[in-house]
């Protein structure tokens, strides 16, 4: 099995299918109708000319505008938002089926409330860190390109000694949702190190690799928890 080792609160590598869609927007230009009257003079030596009181002209009733259920995204449903920023139910719900069978596979209970509770969090958690690492990594120009994909899903088969196909069959993964997963732990480890950079310049001493590693995990879960408090999180899901 591949081995993914993310930068994450829970250190797993959370997957999502990220989909953006633009909300559509709709003009509508109302038809305005107009009509004139020719009236007809009749000769005579003596016309009397006759006002019709003009219609008076309904006053039209305003619509009451309904408040866009803040839940929908172009009619699907959400759990979260994250500035503004979807995360769809259907992405929650497929990582929450997918890590739910990897525990199960493990030999992990998840039958219990509790621990389905906690299971459900902690996706949900990981998915509004993830939306907030891509969001950040934009802010810094931070970039993956798909040969960059290509190529660390090759270099992990290659030590693997397990095909793709049957690494896919066996996680109930398609190859596209795999090269999303990828693209996300490259673009998290490339923010993981621009954002500790600073840290290990301004560290006085030298330190061991497992000592600077757990500052740098440390330092990085720190930096996220600011980015989390001032970000506008919208939850839409119950846990």
């Amino acid at each position: 099995m591949f081995a993914f080792f993310g930068v994450y609160r829970y250190n797993e590598a959370m997957t999502r299918l990220f989909a953006i869609l633009l909300p559509l927007l709709v003009g509508l230009s109302p038809m305005l109708l107009s009509g004139c009257n020719q009236a007809t003079a009749t000769a005579s030596p003596t016309v009397t000319a006759t006002t019709q009181p003009p219609t008076p002209t309904p006053t039209p009733t305003p619509m009451a505008t309904a408040t866009p259920d803040r839940s929908l995204e172009n009619g699907r449903p959400l759990a979260a938002r994250v500035n503004q920023q979807p995360i769809f139910l259907a992405d929650y719900q497929r990582q929450l089926a997918h890590f739910t069978r990897t525990l199960q596979a493990q030999g992990v209970d998840v039958n219990g409330q509790i621990t389905s509770k906690r299971l459900r969090q902690q996706v949900l958690e990981s998915l509004i860190d993830q939306t907030i690492i891509e969001q950040q990594a934009a802010l810094l120009g931070i970039t993956v390109t798909n040969a960059m994909v290509i190529t660390k899903i090759q270099e992990t088969i290659t030590q693997s000694q397990v095909s793709l196909e049957n690494w896919l069959a066996k996680n109930q993964l398609t190859e596209q949702e795999l090269q999303t997963m990828v693209r996300q732990q490259l673009l998290a480890n490339q923010l993981f190190e621009q954002v500790t950079t600073q840290m290990i310049i301004a560290t006085e001493q030298p330190l061991t690799v497992e000592k600077r590693q757990a500052r740098q995990r440390e330092f990085f879960n720190q930096w996220l928890q600011k980015q989390r408090a001032v970000a506008i999180i919208e939850i839409y899901v119950s846990n």
